[in-house]
């Protein structure tokens, strides 16, 4: 791409500082319905990352572009990180100009529609991939995202000598990366101390001047199952992730941003499972995860949503119907008087029919609603009202 005469002016916002959010999210229609209602104030504090993922595991030139259309449908004019999501960007797709890589084809839509996006490469990306990302942070002119699990360094390398070279193959300074350090899911049973991860991002400081840093993680699994939040009950799990980056960005001598994966595991099953899913209604408190769990929803039906969403509206953290399109959803549903329910489930059926990763796209968008609107206003003010 060729780099243009007078540099576009940077997108705003980006996680520069300790008050800045970057939820991950997949391109689920769920996700994209959170995004489209998420208020002013959220969106002057977050810049999404989302993950772009192949309905029935393949792309083709055609749907590459109404990825794009919807995506760019529910953030307009906003700046998000783009990147692939278990698909290789170098892959090639038929085209009326030839075989083409996917990354490449999703980064031409982008522009053509009018997407304020910036590419992302992993520290373990393929030579293709930096490439393809290279590119694009040339003729853009707006940066990248770099994305480094903490587990992902080679025997014999350290992670300074890492980051040093993958900066390099993209061709760029680190004032023009953003770094995530992704820890992904936080396992209870072997969590990182916030000392461990703050003595790596000093080193990490050193290796010159970020654009941004931004720590990622998430403590919510990828099942309830297993007696971890038995049916018909709620109960309320630690946020671990953000416990360890308030510590972590308290010790800092950099900001540190936060990011994590909203009211999704990094891992979602890629189909539905042969039975369920389980009715589940996430709500994100200040320190913990409110979960209300009921049965399997395809022999129990929709219609125990109303039960999990009165337990949600009672509950004392609940913030009421105004504070987020989440929080009306759930108000909707626990209203036992509600003459609206019926068109609610048809609506339901009809997104969820869109979304072939669990057939649950409906509530995870309207967890993920909440979830922005809240951990925007926790950066933000430093707590959950």
């Amino acid at each position: 791409m060729q780099t243009p005469l007078i540099p576009p002016e940077p997108y705003s916002p980006l996680p520069t500082t300790v008050k800045g959010y970057v939820p991950v999210l997949q391109d689920h229609p769920g996700e994209r319905i959170a995004l489209s209602k998420a208020s002013a104030r959220a969106w002057s504090q977050m810049t999404p990352l989302i993950e772009v993922v192949a309905r029935a595991g393949k792309l083709s030139d055609g749907s590459v572009k109404d990825h794009v259309r919807r995506l760019h449908d529910s953030v307009g004019e906003h700046p998000v990180y783009l990147d692939l999501k278990n698909i290789d960007p170098s892959a090639f797709l038929e085209t009326s100009r030839g075989e083409r890589p996917v990354l490449e084809l999703l980064f031409e839509a982008a522009r053509k529609r009018g997407l304020c996006f910036m590419p992302v490469a992993w520290t373990s990306s393929g030579e293709e991939h930096l490439r393809l990302v290279a590119d694009a942070v040339g003729g853009d002119c707006q940066g990248a995202g770099l994305r480094h699990r903490f587990a992902g360094v080679s025997y014999g390398e350290t992670i300074e000598s890492l980051l040093h070279r993958r900066v390099d193959e993209l061709r760029a300074s680190p004032e023009q990366i953003d770094l995530f350090l992704d820890l992904e899911y936080l396992d209870p049973d072997s969590d990182p101390s916030a000392s461990w991860v703050s003595g790596r991002l000093e080193r990490i400081a050193e290796i010159g001047t970020w654009r941004s840093i931004v720590l990622v993680g998430t403590s919510i699994p990828s099942s309830f199952g297993n007696g971890l939040v038995p049916e018909r009950t709620t109960k309320e799990l630690p946020r671990r992730e953000w416990s360890l980056w308030k510590n972590v960005a308290a010790a800092a001598s950099v900001p540190l941003a936060y990011g994590d994966y909203a009211v999704q595991n990094p891992a979602p099953p890629e189909k539905p499972p042969p039975i369920g899913p389980w009715a589940t209604i996430r709500y994100t408190l200040a320190d913990n995860l409110l979960v209300a769990r009921g049965r399997d929803t395809q022999r129990h039906g929709r219609e125990q949503y109303r039960e999990l969403s009165s337990w949600i509206t009672s509950h004392h953290g609940f913030r009421g119907a105004a504070f987020s399109y989440g929080d009306s959803e759930i108000a909707r549903w626990g209203s036992s008087d509600n003459p609206d329910v019926v068109m609610v489930e048809r609506e339901v059926d009809e997104l969820d029919e869109m979304d072939e990763s669990t057939g649950n796209s409906y509530w995870r968008g309207v967890g993920t609603s909440h979830h922005m609107e809240a951990v925007t206003e926790q950066v933000m003010q430093g707590s959950l009202a």
